[in-house]
Formats: C-alpha cells, structure tokens, sequence
C-alpha cells in the first residue's frame, strides 16, 4: 500500500470512528418492550350499560391479541382467540372491586409480572432482562387482563395451579380479591342476582350456539324491560350464526337478547358474583387520567 492511499484509510477511518462517536448508541436507538407496547391502540374504554358506566376490556384489543398466552413453548394459542374466559373474568372483577386492590393480584406471585410485546406469560417472549414489569397500579389497570393471564398462564402464583382451560381458576382469583361469589347454573337464580346489582359470569357453545360452537365467556350485567344486557369480552360488531337476529348489538362489545331466548342461544350460567360497596364506577376522563399515569413513568 502506498504512503498516500495509508494516509487516505487512516483519515476515513478516524471520519467513521468521530461520526460512531457522536451518534447515539444503536441499543439507545431501539424502542424498549414498554415504549413498544403502550404504543398500540388499545379498545380498553368506559362503556355505560343501562345508565350505570363500565370499565372494558376485550381479548382482541390490539394491544394484546397477538400475545402468545401459554408458557407451553409449543403453544399457538394467542390472546385475542384464546383468552376469553381470562377478558370476562378481567371485566368482572374490575367492575366489582375499588381500583385501589387491582394490585393485590402482585402480592399472589412468586416473581414480578413480566410481560413483552410477543408473550402474556413470564415464559415466552423476548429474554428477560427486556420484558417490561408491572409494578404501578395504573399499568395494573391498563392490563389487567394480561396481569390475570400471566398468573394463570404463567405458572407463577402461589397456589401452583395453571390451567387457563378451566374456569376453576376463577375461585382463587375471586377469593384473591375478597369477593363474594358463588359458582351457580340456575338462570333464574342469575336472573334475580342480576335485579340486584350482582354480575354474572356466563357462556355459550356447542353446535346449537349463535355466538362461538367452540365456546365463548362473557359477562350478563343487567336486565330491564325483557331483556338482558352482556359485556362481551370479545371485541365485535355482529355475529355471523345468528341467523335468527336473536342478539342485539347495542355497540362494539356490548349487546342485549330477550330473555325468552336464552336458551335458544343458549346462555349457559357459571359464576354470580356480588361487587364490593366501595367499587369504583369509571368515566372516561378518570380512565384517561390512568393511561396518562401509565405513559408518565416508562
């Protein structure tokens, strides 16, 4: 090589290591898990049903539904498809309880809730050191059904069961949050809890069903003049097996049926649960306040 062309590398390289220098580092560069994740849309909303406002939570909002929901590294279940008893669940408890024991559920773990932008459960996902971990009571809310998720799904509570398959999950989350609750299949017993102001946890599947034959949770939340009203924990805006217009879509995620066709839908009961006196009724400019919180600290 000659004096020159040394001369000429010399001086471009000492160009490159200056420009290297000045720039931000590459890793300062990349969005982090958190920043990635509350960046997404989200449906989480205030929905009001029968005059009384609602906290709302859908499996499929955005935000969440591709997250992978089983620590099984062979699973290929994903929130938006799977999760729909965790999302009723989720809606019930956060409409029976005072925001302020949202976090009780941290104290029920054997490790910190982490989650990512690919995995609702401690075991998937992007490598540890990078998941983001919900500590404040404003992320709590924000994901809570990703909070419920994680602990059934994730193997991490203190009790050892994890089994996301079952609805006998739902009596140590119940207990967890200090709410009365009976596991009860009678309609009329649901119906006569709902004229109460009790919630009611119920489903529908099977070939004969018009609303999922491979089976759907959501949540009965009042009744009034025949008819009884439903949060669904599935984001939607009709249903494609009511051929008989037996569901009336009221807006997204929430409807209403006669209640002379239950059990042509058929709804079928599981769970009536008595919310707490001091339960918080949200509105929108208190949810927004929350999400702000949530964005303030990443």
């Amino acid at each position: 090589m000659t004096e020159r062309k040394s001369i000429f590398v010399i001086r471009t390289l000492a160009l490159l290591l200056s420009l290297l220098m000045a720039c931000p580092a590459l890793g300062d560069e990349k969005i982090s898990e958190e920043d990635a994740l509350k960046s997404r849309e989200s449906a989480t909303n205030v929905v009001t049903i029968l005059g009384r406002n609602y906290l709302y939570y859908a499996q499929n909002s955005p935000e969440w539904k591709n997250l992978v929901i089983d620590s099984d590294p062979e699973s290929k279940h994903i929130f938006g498809d799977s999760a729909c008893m965790i999302a009723a669940l989720a809606n019930c408890v956060a409409n029976s309880i005072n925001v302020w024991d949202m976090d009780r559920i941290l104290y029920k773990t054997r490790y910190p809730v982490r989650i990512d932008t690919h995995s609702a459960v401690n075991g998937r996902g992007v490598g540890a050191a990078l998941k983001f971990e919900i500590t404040e009571i404003s992320d709590v809310l924000r994901y809570f059904p990703l909070v419920i998720g994680n602990y059934i799904g994730g193997g991490n509570n203190r009790t050892g069961e994890r089994n996301r398959k079952s609805s006998a999950f739902y009596r140590n989350v119940l207990d967890m949050f200090q709410l009365d609750w009976e596991k009860n299949g009678d309609i009329t017993d649901a119906m006569h809890a709902l004229d109460a102001g009790k919630m009611v946890i119920a489903c529908s599947g099977g070939v004969r069903s018009v609303i999922a034959e491979g089976g759907h949770y959501f949540v009965l939340v009042g009744r009034k003049d025949g008819y009884v009203y439903v949060m669904d924990s599935y984001l939607r805006d009709s249903f494609p097996m009511d051929g008989g217009h037996l569901i009336e879509m009221l807006e997204p995620g929430v409807w209403r049926f006669h209640e002379v066709d239950i059990y042509r839908i058929p709804i079928l009961v599981r769970y009536i649960v008595t919310p707490n006196a001091d339960r918080t009724i949200y509105t929108k400019a208190f949810l927004d306040d929350y999400l702000s919180r949530s964005n303030a600290h990443k």
